[in-house]
C-alpha cells in the first residue's frame, strides 16, 4: 500500500464519527473474509481530496452487495 493511499485512510478515520468507523471497518473485514473487493468511491474520494470536513461514504462491492450488506448489519445490529 502506497504512503498516499494510508495517509488517505488516516483522515477518512480520523474524519468518521465512532459508529461509521466500526461499521465501515466491519464492511471491510466482512469483505475480505468473503472475498470480495470493496472501494470507497465518489463524494468520500472527493471529500478526502479537498479536505472537506463532511465525508459521504460511498462504497462499491465487486461480488454479493446485498449479501455483504446483510452480514454486516447482522453483525452490527
Amino acid at each position: 500500500m502506497t504512503r498516499e493511499r494510508i495517509e488517505l485512510l488516516e483522515r477518512l478515520h480520523e474524519r468518521l464519527p465512532e459508529a461509521t468507523r466500526r461499521a465501515l471497518n466491519r464492511a471491510v473485514s466482512l469483505a475480505e473474509q468473503g472475498g470480495a473487493d470493496l472501494y470507497l468511491v465518489g463524494g468520500g474520494v472527493r471529500d478526502l481530496l479537498l479536505g472537506e470536513a463532511q465525508v459521504d461514504l460511498d462504497l462499491l462491492v465487486e461480488d454479493d452487495a446485498l449479501a455483504l450488506a446483510s452480514a454486516a448489519g447482522a453483525a452490527l445490529a
